[in-house]
Parts: structure tokens; C-alpha cells; sequence
């Protein structure tokens, strides 16, 4: 018997970790607005209907959306909104983001939201990166796909949710929206900003 998986199988796994990830955020989003840190809230996932059953059955297709998994409000005012990504491999490249959630992330920050890419490689190794960062990762790595194993060095590892998610959180709300902004704003728009 090979030890290699069926692509199928291997998808269906990744869907369900990736689900996951995703409870993981939403309970610790819950813990975090007791604790009156934040209100985040999940982007419902749209769907077309294609076929209806009886009993409120149906069949469906997700519709690719522009808006990101999370988004919400830190303590202070300061909007937050942040793409989740899970792998099952060693490796997350920075083309796992798809073109229409790097722009909603980048419309996000130009209008000076904290904007986050939260990566999983597993259940307990988890990452929290800001997206100014992760559109350099190039620039920051040497690559355009960040490791587990980078993620504690440069203070993106958020290991014990969600007390560490909480605090890091904080941090990052604390910087000036303008450090968050400059290096994944397209020169356009930065030329605007800087004239006003």
C-alpha cells in the first residue's frame, strides 16, 4: 500500500482542518470580547443555491467573495479585519491568498485597519502576521512563503490562544495605522495619501 494520499482525500482533509482553524478563531474571538478586548465577527460565506430537496435541503456552490474571514473592532476603535489560512504542509506561500482577498486586505488598510493574515500549520502552531509584513515576505525572508519555524523569530507565533492572541492583538493596535499602511499600499494610493 502507498503512504501517499489521494488528492481527494487529502483536499477533504485540508477542508476540514482548515474549519478548524477557523472554530479556533471564532471561540478565541468570543473569549477575547469577554474579555472585552474585541468584537470580531466571521464573514458569512456565500453561497448559490443550485438545487432544493424537501425539508430545507439543498444543494449549493460557494460564491468567491471579496471580504475577509474576520472581521470587527479592537478596544480603542481601531477596526480589525483578518484573512485566515491553514496548511497541511510545511510551507505557506504568499500565493495562497487569492487576488481578490489581497485586495480587500489592502482596501482594508489603506483606509487604516489593522489587517492581519492568520496562518495555521496545524492545530497548535499558529501564526498571526500583519499583512504589511506579509505582502514583503520576500523582502523580510528571502521567499515568498513563511515556515512555522519563522514565525516566533519575528513575533508572529500566537501559540497559546487566546491569552497570546489577545496581547498580540493589543500590540499591533497600538502601532500608528501609518506603520501598518506604507509597504502594501500600490504607489498610487500612497502618493494620495502622503498629499493629504
Amino acid at each position: 500500500m502507498s503512504n501517499t494520499t489521494r488528492p481527494s482525500t487529502r483536499g477533504r482533509r485540508n477542508t476540514r482542518a482548515g474549519a478548524f482553524f477557523e472554530k479556533q478563531l471564532r471561540d478565541t474571538f468570543t473569549t477575547l470580547e469577554t474579555w472585552g478586548i474585541c468584537a470580531m465577527s466571521k464573514a458569512p460565506t456565500p453561497l448559490k443555491i443550485i438545487s432544493r430537496a424537501e425539508e430545507g435541503v439543498f444543494r449549493a456552490r460557494i460564491i468567491v467573495s471579496g471580504q475577509p474571514d474576520f472581521y470587527g473592532v479592537l478596544r480603542g476603535g481601531r477596526a480589525v479585519v483578518i484573512e485566515a489560512k491553514h496548511t497541511g504542509t510545511a510551507q505557506m506561500p504568499t500565493s495562497r491568498l487569492l487576488e481578490h482577498q489581497a485586495e480587500a486586505l489592502r482596501r482594508h488598510a489603506e483606509l487604516g485597519a489593522l489587517t492581519l493574515v492568520a496562518v495555521s500549520f496545524g492545530s497548535l502552531r499558529i501564526g498571526l502576521i500583519p499583512w504589511s509584513e506579509w505582502c514583503n515576505l520576500k523582502a523580510i525572508l528571502g521567499r515568498k512563503y513563511v515556515t512555522f519555524e519563522d514565525l516566533e523569530p519575528h513575533g508572529w507565533a500566537v501559540e497559546n490562544m487566546p491569552a497570546k492572541l489577545g496581547l498580540r492583538l493589543q500590540q499591533l493596535a497600538e502601532l500608528p495605522a501609518e506603520d501598518m499602511r506604507p509597504l502594501c499600499v500600490p504607489p498610487l494610493a500612497q502618493q494620495t495619501m502622503q498629499a493629504a
